[in-house]
């Protein structure tokens, strides 16, 4: 339906890196630009409005690293900065309004999301320090603001060890975590990607909807395990290249510190779909990978499919849809799905994908 490509010249056209692609009620688009550190407005017809935001430790100004952007129902734009431990809020135009911190409670946050009321919710995962035994593997929902009240607890997925340092820190690779979603109703949805399950939770956390597809659970094989081991040693190679004979025996303590699951998962991610629809993304295994003639690499493993599940509001499935391998869908707007692009280039593009109901 549109689709609002980056320049490789100079100007606000040239994209860094995009992370994260929102939408207010009247249509405008947001998207982050993490190495410039601006969010961008386009309308929606696609003109660039105009930029906000900007590098900084100020009011309104976002710091290094990971950033996320959420979208209220007002119109409100937030900006989730953890670098300056600062939750950023905009308006539609852009205009910075306030600047709350983040203060959580104990636990590492994974995800966030917002409600259409402007509540914004965190994922906290547990984590194990120096001195702790190993918490139970249950993360929690909860609200930014305090008392950070428990919206919902997520059973599954692994804990955060941290108590040998980074240098013992334990990974199980391809191992299910739960994932979970604010649907347009602002109720939340959980998925359990060992089974392929979610459930869709009402007021105070009840699930009032519990849906699951049959599908057989695939094993990591010997030789997945092998290659995988191969792109971890790679990837790690080319970070300590300069690095001599120290770096090169961390890469084998992070590889002894590594085990797998003994099935992949099943799913990776949610979406709110068009007409009310839910969409659930396949987990990308390697055998798929090898498949689709993609290279074994740690950027590669980390992606995931472009197979996703669609499941009416009411829980029915659907059916799979394919979206091209260099698509990742991120948003819903009316009977649109919007999401970034990439060329054979390195080039991002804003493209919105329009659906048709079929009767």
């Amino acid at each position: 339906g549109l689709r609002i490509s980056g320049d490789s010249g100079a100007g606000e056209l040239r994209f860094g890196r995009l992370s994260g692609l929102v939408l207010d009620p009247a249509g405008n688009i947001y998207s982050m630009d993490a190495d410039r550190r601006v969010v961008l407005k386009f309308s929606p017809a696609g003109a660039l409005l105009r930029t906000f935001a900007g590098p900084g430790e100020g009011p309104g100004e976002i710091g290094g690293g990971m950033v996320y952007l959420l979208a209220a129902g007002n119109g409100t734009i937030f900006v989730v900065d953890p670098a300056n431990d600062w939750l950023h809020s905009y308006d539609s135009s852009g205009t910075h309004l306030a600047d709350e911190p983040i203060d959580l409670p104990a636990g590492s946050p994974v995800e966030w999301s917002i409600t259409p009321d402007g509540v914004v919710l965190v994922q906290l995962k547990p984590m194990a320090r120096d001195g702790d035994s190993m918490p139970a593997a249950i993360s929690y929902i909860v609200r930014l603001t305090p008392p950070h009240d428990t919206v919902v607890a997520l059973p599954g997925g692994s804990v955060i060890d941290m108590r040998g340092g980074l240098s013992r820190m334990k990974t199980t690779l391809f191992r299910a975590e739960p994932t979970w979603m604010v649907l347009p109703t602002g109720r939340i949805v959980t998925g359990d990607p060992v089974r392929f399950g979610y459930r869709e939770h009402g007021d105070a956390g009840a699930v009032i909807r519990d849906v699951s597809l049959v599908s057989p659970q695939l094993p990591v094989t010997a030789d997945d395990q092998s290659a995988a081991r191969t792109a971890v040693r790679e990837y790690f190679g080319k970070q300590f290249a300069s690095g001599g004979p120290a770096p090169a025996s961390m890469i084998e303590t992070i590889l002894g510190n590594i085990s797998f699951a003994e099935f992949y998962p099943a799913f990776s991610a949610m979406r709110p779909g068009p007409f009310g629809t839910i969409m659930v993304q396949r987990f990308r295994t390697i055998p798929e990978m090898r498949a689709g003639g993609a290279a074994l690499t740690m950027e590669a493993m980390q992606g995931s499919s472009s197979t996703w599940e669609v499941f009416s509001e009411k829980g029915q499935h659907l059916g799979p849809v394919r979206f091209p391998a260099t698509f990742r869908p991120l948003a819903v707007h009316g009977n649109a799905i919007w999401g970034l692009a990439i060329d054979e280039m390195d080039v991002q593009s804003i493209v919105r994908l329009d659906v048709r109901e079929r009767r």
